[in-house]
């Protein structure tokens, strides 16, 4: 029956009553785990498809697949949350008991000083223009933002010029741009990012409105900003997106005596821990207190 389809559901129920108030990323992962689970299904999915075992073999199915335990865990999440609330609006009686996966917990690993100049370099020099405006014009104050800010992309995308002071020297994020919506984040901005953001908004069409105007598919910013860290001699992977920009602020932040914690406004400390490159937050080793085999003095 059509009224059974999870899409449908998702589209007139979930959506609109549980994540009305939600970013639109969050609304187009969500949509995105109900194609992936059609793909694995290999037809529209149903409500009587949320079953611990469907859902386990999805999960094997994905691993198979190559993603990694994180990527799984995440299209779980997005199954579960669905289906925990269809099961307390009464749309399905079975409650969900599915195991997540364990990922491995990977050291942080955050742009070194000389990374980010290269990274800067690269910028420079880019050439492929983002819409009207020259890519160094585009790139340089968004990464400036982040760098001052250590906000992550979606909040900088979000920024509208009216939150933007080039004359005071700050950036206010709205808490509905920001991760989890529940607090705006007011920070000053260096010289050279107002500046930046000045020769911007000169050459930008609109001088109201979003800032950082990208007017491709949300996605291609990605595949824009692996150019230019191929550019700059680094890896053109997940790892080194924006999210490893925003670990260079928070390591530098903390090594320079910061505290990364507060800067990000992280709900605890544990969460920071997962930004800390220790090659910049270098940590006290067992080398740095403890004596050398052999080498003690005879007494």
């Amino acid at each position: 029956m059509p009224n059974d389809l999870l899409e449908k559901l998702y589209r007139e129920r979930y959506e609109p009553l549980k994540l009305r108030s939600r970013r639109p990323n969050t609304k187009r992962l969500y949509r995105h785990t109900l194609t992936v689970f059609d793909r694995f299904l290999e037809r529209p999915s149903r409500k009587s498809d949320l079953t611990n075992e469907t859902l386990s073999a999805f999960a094997a199915w994905i691993l198979d697949n190559g993603a990694a335990k994180k990527t799984c865990n995440r299209q779980l999440l997005n199954l579960l949350a669905l289906w925990r609330w269809l099961h307390t609006k009464g749309y399905v009686k079975e409650w969900p008991d599915v195991e997540l996966e364990t990922p491995p917990v990977r050291v942080p690993i955050a742009l070194l000083q000389d990374e980010v100049d290269r990274m800067m370099a690269a910028i420079a020099a880019e050439t492929l223009a983002v819409g009207s405006i020259e890519a160094p014009v585009f790139w340089r104050p968004l990464m400036l933002v982040i760098w001052d800010t250590g906000e992550r992309i979606g909040a900088v995308l979000g920024l509208t010029w009216d939150r933007v002071a080039l004359d005071g020297g700050w950036v206010r994020f709205v808490a509905e741009s920001r991760k989890g919506a529940a607090e705006d984040n007011l920070l000053p901005i260096a010289a050279d990012t107002r500046e930046a953001l000045a020769e911007l908004r000169a050459k930008s069409r609109r001088r109201k409105g979003i800032v950082f105007e990208w007017p491709y598919h949300p996605t291609y910013i990605y595949n824009r900003l692996g150019r230019i860290m191929r550019r700059a001699g680094l890896p053109d992977t997940r790892e080194y997106k924006f999210h490893v920009v925003r670990k260079a602020v928070a390591s530098h932040y903390e090594a320079a005596g910061g505290n990364a914690t507060a800067l990000l406004k992280h709900s605890s400390r544990k969460v920071t821990e997962a930004y800390l490159d220790p090659r910049v937050v270098k940590p006290v080793a067992p080398k740095d207190l403890l004596f050398r085999p052999g080498q003690s003095a005879a007494v």
